[in-house]
Formats: structure tokens, C-alpha cells, sequence
């Protein structure tokens, strides 16, 4: 192109994990400045780390939470389609948690500034995590003249001991999305939507995790607006 969008910052760096710390990457609160976060990639330099939970927070509330597997070395990446953002002078924080020893890899992040959001968004995501042998659900109410729009979906198990899990998106309590995740494996699972799913004004969105039977646990996460 000829010219870069003016709200584009600087697109991406890496950071070399540190043997048994958690690493972050922080975009500080800036008055005036809204934090957008595009994508996040993770690998692992070895096999010997234990699950690692990868979380964005802004404004000091965490947004996203998800599991990378033990004994991985990945390469992971997370997209978020429009970005990820809280409001103007909110901080930014990506961080990879203590893997325990052999927890050695590079994060990286793309990440941009703007001066605004767009008026049609709510808070980006949210975190939930699921019972044993439950089924987690989360639900955006109907509400008059608000067109719910689902863009991501992520899910991770805590471990390798559950059966096959229903992931299902439900619009006015109509199916318009059913996958299978598979039995024993953690994951991390992202499901992404181009444009967004969505249905019309004023109805009911309801994203489930069947249950999985016993050893289900683990963390959903959506991006919504």
C-alpha cells in the first residue's frame, strides 16, 4: 500500500521466555490512547513445561485465559478479528505464565493504538470456566434493538482424560454452529469468524460446551460485540 493507516503502531516483537518466570508484555496506561491487540503467537524452545496459561488483561481485568498444553512446544497463535480492547487509558497486558522448568520459548504480540472505539462495542470478551462433566454455557440475553456478534471462540481443557465435547453456538435458540472437540486432548482450540456470526435484532447468542464427562475442566473464552 501507499500509506499506513494512522492509528497502526508498531506491529509486532518478540521476548525470550526466562527457565521458570512468567513473561509479559505490557502496553502502559496512556491517557488518550485505546490498546488494540491483534494477535498473540507462543512457541516453546522444549517438551518439558507444564501447562502454561497464556492471559491478556486491560484495565486490570483479565479478558482471556486460556491453557497451552504441557509438553508442547507449539507454535500457538490466538487472531482476534477487529482486535481486542478495553477503553481509552486502560493498560494492556499479555502474559504467558511459570510453565515450570524447561519453560523456554518466544511471545509475541501485534498490537496498534487508536484515540477511539467504535460505539458499537462492548466489553471484548470474557472468561468461563467449565465444570466437571457440566456443561458450561454463556449467554447474551436478548435485548431490544441490540444485534449480538459472536467473532472468536477459544477453548482449552485442563487435562487429557475427557470424552468428546459439543462446542455449539446457538442464535434465538437455533443452532448455527456444532463441532466436535475430540476426547483427551487439552488443546488450545480457536474457532474464529470472519465478519462475525450473527443473527438479528433483539436476539438471544448462547455459546455451549457440552458436557465432556468426568476430567472436563477447563476455560472457555468469546469475543463478542
Amino acid at each position: 500500500m501507499k500509506s499506513a493507516p494512522e492509528t497502526i503502531a508498531k506491529a509486532s516483537f518478540d521476548v525470550a521466555f526466562d527457565t521458570n518466570a512468567d513473561v509479559s508484555i505490557t502496553k502502559a496506561a496512556t491517557v488518550g490512547t485505546i490498546w488494540v491487540l491483534d494477535w498473540i503467537s507462543v512457541s516453546f524452545n522444549k517438551t518439558a513445561h507444564a501447562a502454561a496459561a497464556l492471559t491478556v488483561t486491560i484495565g486490570g481485568t483479565d479478558v482471556f485465559d486460556i491453557d497451552l498444553a504441557a509438553a508442547s512446544t507449539g507454535p500457538y497463535q490466538f487472531l482476534f478479528p477487529g482486535g481486542m480492547y478495553g477503553s481509552t487509558g486502560d493498560a494492556l497486558v499479555v502474559k504467558v505464565a511459570d510453565g515450570g522448568s524447561g519453560h523456554t520459548g518466544t511471545l509475541s504480540i501485534r498490537y496498534r493504538e487508536m484515540s477511539s472505539a467504535p460505539e458499537t462495542l462492548t466489553k471484548p470478551t470474557f472468561d468461563k470456566a467449565t465444570g466437571t462433566a457440566a456443561a458450561a454455557t454463556v449467554t447474551l440475553a436478548a435485548t431490544v434493538g441490540t444485534l449480538w456478534v459472536l467473532d472468536w471462540i477459544a477453548v482449552s481443557f485442563d487435562a487429557d482424560t475427557h470424552a468428546v465435547a459439543a462446542l455449539t453456538v446457538a442464535i434465538d435458540s437455533t443452532d448455527v454452529f456444532d463441532i466436535d472437540l475430540p476426547d483427551d486432548v487439552t488443546g488450545p482450540f480457536q474457532f474464529r469468524f470472519p465478519g462475525g456470526m450473527y443473527g438479528s435484532s433483539g436476539e438471544s447468542l448462547a455459546v455451549s460446551l457440552a458436557a465432556g464427562s468426568s476430567g472436563k475442566i477447563g476455560k472457555i473464552s468469546i469475543r463478542y460485540r
